[in-house]
């Protein structure tokens, strides 16, 4: 009687620990999978420093206007990653000579943020500076912006124009510096230039349709991260 009562207890005892096993392999599967399917991206907050086409401007407006949200690249953006995004986009921007007082006090004021996005030049091009004298001055903006905060940079080469003429080449230029720029000072370098994105009539801003592609696109790259 008591060798059955035994071997009773012996096999509820393998069945306990076969069951704790297994457990732990699902809870280490879901684990590995939540990995893979990249929500640590999630907990990021990201600052977008740009021109228009970061601000989400609507040709079509007389007065500077932009896009509803929906058609906002940077909006659609945090929603696609489930991260807090701050548009700091400006009509006009081009790259700050020195240092950009209102980038540094959005830095201090979302300590919460740990991604800054910088994507300008297309108005210093058609502005007619080279392509030499905005790469460096986006060098010494990084290199301030390195100093200033712990935060992973992505120094992105702004949508193509339309024009073939020397505007065009000259973006063009500016793109292949970046890039070197990028790996120069330990900066992720995004091309979206090479994404041919759809263009307004006025061939240098993004359409609703375009934005939302370039938000999936965008948030591809900062999931391959």
């Amino acid at each position: 009687m008591k060798l059955l009562l035994w071997i009773e207890r012996y096999n509820r005892l393998k069945l306990y620990h076969k069951s704790c096993c297994i457990f732990n392999l699902l809870s280490v599967a879901a684990a590995v999978k939540s990995y893979m399917d990249g929500e640590k991206v999630k907990s990021k907050g990201i600052i977008c420093f740009g021109d228009s086409n970061t601000y989400g401007f609507d040709p079509r407006s007389f007065l500077g206007d932009r896009y509803t949200p929906e058609y906002r690249w940077c909006d659609i953006l945090g929603k696609r990653l489930g991260s807090k995004v701050i548009n700091m986009g400006q009509n006009g921007r081009t790259v700050p000579a020195d240092s950009c007082k209102s980038l540094e006090r959005a830095i201090e004021e979302n300590p919460d943020c740990d991604m800054l996005v910088v994507m300008l030049g297309t108005n210093d091009i058609l502005l007619g500076q080279q392509a030499e004298y905005n790469a460096e001055k986006m060098e010494k903006l990084i290199l301030h912006l390195k100093e200033l905060s712990g935060m992973n940079i992505i120094l992105a080469a702004p949508p193509d124009i339309v024009f073939e003429d020397a505007f065009g080449k000259e973006l063009k230029r500016l793109s292949e510096m970046y890039e070197k720029l990028a790996e120069k000072t330990g900066c992720y370098f995004c091309n979206t230039a090479k994404w041919n994105m759809e263009l307004c009539y006025d061939g240098i801003h993004l359409t609703e349709k375009a934005n939302i592609e370039f938000a999936e696109r965008f948030a591809e790259f900062i999931n391959g991260i």
